[in-house]
This record gives C-alpha cells, sequence and structure tokens, in this order.
C-alpha cells in the first residue's frame, strides 16, 4: 500500500437486490448467493450510505516470539470506515509490540490516498493508488464489507464450484472474483446465507478467514468473531468486533492537525544495489534489504530472507565481481529471516546463525544440513572483515549484529527502519535498545544498514533519533488507544 499514486472512481451502487446472472453460473447457487445477501440486509444493506468496523484482535506472528518455543500474543486494533456513496475510506490500525504502540491511519483526503503516521508525525500523499488498494485487505477481513462489494459491484462473480459439510452444516462453495481483489473462495451457509469461510491461495500458502458468532446491528448482518489462519497456523482472532451502520462523519477525510508533510517514501518497487563503502552493499527492494561484503575471493551475505538469488546477482552487478557467495549470515531465528533459507541452501553458501536459531534452520530446510555447512555463533566471531556479535535485545533472545571492520558499517535487523525520504525522525524501544548494545560494545560505528530500510542512517542521525524517542501508550493520544 506504499509509494504509489491516484485513486479509483467507485462503482455507483444499485440499490435493488439482484444478482445478475453473470454472477452465478446455475439455478441452485443463485438461489444461495440470494440467501446470503439477504442474510447479511438484502436491500437495507444494498443502499446503506457507509459502514464503521471496529475490532479489536489478537495478533500472533507466525515464527515471530522473542524465542523459537512459541510466539506471543500481540495487539491489534483497527477501526475501519467506508463512505459507499463517495467511494472513499479512513481505516486507523493501532500495533502494539515490542513494548511499543504504533498507531497510523489511510484514509481518502480529496483526490488522494494519505498515510498518517501518528509516531513520527507526518503524512505521505499519494500511500496508495486507489480505493481498493487502500482498502481492499479491510474488506477482505470482514464478511459484511465482502458481501456487500459482492452485491453492489456490477463486475463481481461467483462461480458455483462444490458443497461440503462444514461442523455439521451445509455449505456451498463458490469461487469469488471481485474487481481489484484476489480471487478467493466463499464458503456459505447453504440455509442461512452467513459466510462461515473465505479462503484462498497466496506465496505463502493457504490463507482461510473464519466467521463466527453471527449477529445483527439495525438490519445489517455482521460475524462477531474472526479467526485468520496462514496453513495451519491460528495467525490472529478478534476479542471484539463492532459494526455501526450509516452515515460517516466526513471530518474523518481529512489531515489531522499538528502533522507535517512528509519529503514523501523511499520508492521499493524495484531492486536496488548500493554501495555504501568500499567493500560494502545494500541491496533489495520491496522491504527486503540484505547487506554483502567483497571478502577477496568470495562474498559474505547477512538477510536469509527470499530473495537471496536475485539480490547476490545485483550485488555481482554493482560490484563487477563475479566471485562465489560463500556465507550466509542469519541474523535471528524469526520466520521472514528464515523463508529463503531452502534457496540460500541450493545456493551452497555456508550457514553462519545464532546458536538459538539452529534447531529453526533445519527445520526449514528440505535436507539435511551437513555439518561442514554450519558455523555456530554463541557470543563473538569473527568472519573475514567481519566481527559478529550475538546479543539479547527486546526483538529477539539471540540477534546478530554485523560490523564490518575498515568501514564501521553496521547491519542489524528489524531494529529500525528508513522508509522517507530525508532524516530517520524517530526511533522506537528497540532503536533505542540498539544504540545501548552499540555502546556497550564499544563499536564505533559510523553508518547503520537495517534489514527493512532501502537506504543507510548515519550514526549522527541515528543518534538524534533515538535522542527524540518517547516512550507513550499512545502516540498523538489516538481514541483507538484506550482500553
Amino acid at each position: 500500500m506504499k509509494h504509489l499514486v491516484n485513486t479509483l472512481v467507485f462503482f455507483a451502487l444499485s440499490i435493488c437486490l439482484w444478482v445478475p446472472d453473470s454472477q452465478a453460473e446455475d439455478s441452485a447457487g443463485r438461489e444461495v448467493l440470494e440467501t446470503m445477501i439477504e442474510a447479511y440486509g438484502g436491500d437495507t444493506l444494498k443502499s446503506l450510505p457507509g459502514l464503521r468496523v471496529y475490532e479489536d484482535l489478537a495478533n500472533i506472528p507466525l515464527g515471530q516470539g522473542y524465542t523459537p518455543d512459541f510466539d506471543e500474543i500481540g495487539l491489534l486494533r483497527r477501526d475501519v470506515r467506508l463512505d459507499f456513496t463517495k467511494g472513499r475510506g479512513s481505516v486507523e490500525t493501532l500495533i502494539g509490540e515490542s513494548g511499543d504502540r504504533f498507531v497510523s491511519r489511510i484514509a481518502t483526503v480529496n483526490d488522494s490516498i494519505v498515510e498518517m503516521d501518528y509516531d513520527l508525525g507526518i503524512y505521505v500523499r499519494n500511500a496508495a493508488p486507489s480505493y481498493i488498494a487502500a482498502f481492499g485487505v479491510s474488506i477482505r477481513l470482514s464478511d459484511t464489507l465482502l458481501v456487500h462489494r459482492f452485491a453492489t459491484d456490477p463486475v463481481s462473480r461467483a462461480t458455483h464450484v462444490g458443497e461440503e459439510v462444514y461442523l455439521g452444516r451445509p455449505i456451498v462453495l463458490f469461487d469469488l472474483e471481485l474487481d481489484g481483489l484476489p480471487p478467493m473462495r466463499l464458503h456459505v451457509d447453504k440455509e442461512a446465507g452467513w459466510v462461515r469461510k473465505v479462503t484462498r491461495s497466496s506465496p505463502v500458502g493457504r490463507l482461510a478467514y473464519v466467521f463466527s458468532e453471527f449477529a445483527r446491528q439495525e438490519g445489517i448482518g455482521f460475524a462477531r468473531e474472526m479467526a485468520f489462519y496462514a496453513g495451519d497456523r491460528l495467525r490472529a482472532f478478534t476479542r471484539d468486533r463492532k459494526v455501526t451502520p450509516g452515515v460517516i462523519d466526513p471530518t474523518i477525510f481529512s489531515i489531522d492537525e499538528g502533522l507535517a508533510e512528509s519529503k514523501g517514501l523511499v520508492d521499493m518497487s524495484s531492486m536496488t544495489a548500493d554501495r555504501v563503502a568500499e567493500n560494502v552493499y545494500l541491496i533489495g527492494r520491496g522491504g527486503t534489504y540484505g547487506a554483502f561484503y567483497d571478502a577477496g575471493d568470495h562474498a559474505i551475505a547477512v538477510n536469509l530472507a527470499p530473495g537471496l538469488g536475485d539480490r547476490f546477482e545485483a550485488y555481482r552487478k554493482v560490484s563487477g565481481k563475479d566471485h562465489s557467495l560463500r556465507y550466509l549470515i542469519m541474523t535471528h531465528h524469526h520466520g521472514d529471516r528464515l523463508a529463503g533459507a531452502v534457496e540460500a541452501f541450493d545456493l551452497g553458501v555456508i550457514f553462519v546463525a545464532p546458536k538459538a536459531a539452529v534447531n529453526s534452520l533445519r527445520e526449514t530446510l528440505v535436507e539435511p544440513l551437513p555439518d561442514e555447512r554450519l558455523v555456530v555463533l554463541d557470543d563473538r566471531h569473527e568472519l573475514g572483515p567481519l566481527e559478529i556479535h550475538v546479543v539479547p535485545s527486546v526483538h529477539s533472545l539471540a540477534n546478530a549484529l554485523v560490523f564490518h571492520r575498515a568501514s564501521q558499517t553496521l547491519f542489524s535487523a528489524d531494529h529500525f527502519t528508513v522508509r522517507h525520504q530525508g532524516e530517520l525522525l524517530a526511533a522506537d524501544q528497540s532503536g533505542v535498545e540498539l544504540a545501548s548494545i552499540v555502546d556497550g560494545l564499544k563499536l564505533d560505528v559510523t553508518r547503520h544498514l537495517s534489514s527493512h530500510s532501502p537506504r543507510t542512517a548515519t550514526s549522527v542521525e541515528f543518534r538524534r533519533a533515538v535522542a527524540a524517542y518517547k516512550p507513550t501508550l499512545c502516540p498523538g493520544n489516538r481514541p483507538i488507544c484506550q482500553d
């Protein structure tokens, strides 16, 4: 939803209850779809001027726990307000993790989609290219918004593909096509019309949104509870959900006072390969970045995220070197750091990993990992031009910090991020802790590299951001923070 342009003109909404012939290929399917729309409000649903969905979720980041043993539950709140009459929306999100709370909002403001960051006190225009790009995720997470979109979008299509029994109930399956959203499968209760599940394929496997505890508010149907699964793992579930049908307050579609306009987000849509210092490169795209070091007759890489092969080819091109990739340093055990493990194994690298992450690495690989292809890190380790320090932090039990001695550059994962053009404005608790760790190790760092940052931060810039950190339970004193 970042670095994008323009808004989509929303389709005019029809008020009558209808299911076009193109939406169902047989009479039995058409009847179930009509039952579904009626269950969620029928004509009342289709004529809604707007809908507000407030939900308090327990967030379970897959493989992102402090230790590999289990995943801690985090806080996720969302305040979704969609104005159907004017095709505009606002979604405010509160995320609580690692002792910090992060609040942001994305909203239609005039002819632009604007992202507001209350932690940094800034806003960015053109944060998404369209209504669907900005608010499509919110539509997928709500059974009511999904059925409304289907019932009012004249180009939507649902193909009857089969039936099943779920929790003792007869279920009819439809392959659903909605403009701008990925293909998904609806699992509709044949008799009651409720959407019991939505499933779809993704690069990380099958995703499922499971709805239950159905109720009505002012004639509008909705599920009080939703559980989100990635594969067979529960990723999130509702602790509270409320829907409010009606006119959306128009003042919400504006930029909040006190926010400064950002110079813009750094474009991460294509691969970038930057020479940070002699023999040091920062390479990546789309929020995933890794360091590459020229070690003479071979290269050393940091960050076991997907796309290692592409990043290595970019390194060869920008460095002009055709030597092999010998070592891959894994910073910690989290799932996003393991997602490229099989690709790295196939490239023939020697893995360098903290002891606490080794079991996770072995479990991720399809083939056994020979001992000669593994270097286990305990505390401090020297590897060619690099010093590797394994330290605990609020992010995980064991993090590998990679210090390149000659250039005095430090690579860390998940302790700070620079997404905006211009100076790094503020750090969070992880960044503050990183500064303390660097001081304790007595590392003379001049420049910081990070796994999610498309550009580096100077030490002066980083220290200013750390000094500006102010712990708060509610950035911007937003109402969404209130328990």
